[in-house]
């Protein structure tokens, strides 16, 4: 742990602070009516490829039934497919569907342009230590869940777009719902 009167204190405040406000700038780019859940799903999913939802649900560090109900609403939404597990066939297995493969696609491209556009002016070597520097500390992150929870009662539908969570509250922009039935 970094202590106050430790110079790496105030540099961890500022690597904090900067992460936070590319976080904020790429939900402000991006549409940000997504559910945080919803996009946490895809994302693992996108990461761990066909997997079974029990181990989608742990990857996410979320209760299986919370994972159920999101891949329910996002095969309604052709954002994944279900097929039966070959090793098991009392399982299923959950894949990316065409269209899901699609809009992650689109989204990390989205996301990739609002750094990318950032750093076309940065050298070669001062982007190269940056992504090395930050894939090191991200590396010493363990991984946890999104910060939202499943609320009992509120409606998770899956959004048109896989987007990043809502606006900070501190945000000057107009709230966006992040669904028709939810209340913020």
């Amino acid at each position: 742990m970094v202590h106050a009167n430790d110079p790496r204190a105030e540099a961890s405040g500022q690597i904090l602070e900067s992460l936070l406000t590319i976080g904020r700038a790429a939900r402000k780019k991006l549409d940000a009516g997504s559910d945080q859940v919803a996009y946490w799903v895809v994302h693992m999913l996108a990461q761990l490829g066909p997997t079974r939802n029990s181990d989608l649900a742990a990857a996410c560090g979320l209760d299986a039934s919370t994972v159920s109900r999101q891949v329910r609403s996002l095969e309604e939404a052709n954002v994944v497919q279900r097929c039966p597990d070959p090793a098991d066939g009392r399982a299923q297995i959950v894949s990316l569907s065409p269209e899901g493969q699609r809009r992650v696609a689109e989204a990390k491209a989205r996301r990739l342009g609002i750094v990318s556009d950032r750093l076309a002016d940065w050298s070669p070597d001062d982007v190269l230590t940056l992504a090395t520097l930050l894939s090191r500390l991200a590396r010493e992150i363990p991984p946890t869940a999104p910060p939202v929870v499943d609320q009992p009662g509120v409606d998770q539908t899956v959004p048109d777009q896989l987007v990043p969570d809502p606006p900070e509250p501190d945000d000057t922009s107009a709230p966006t719902p992040i669904n028709d039935h939810r209340q913020d």
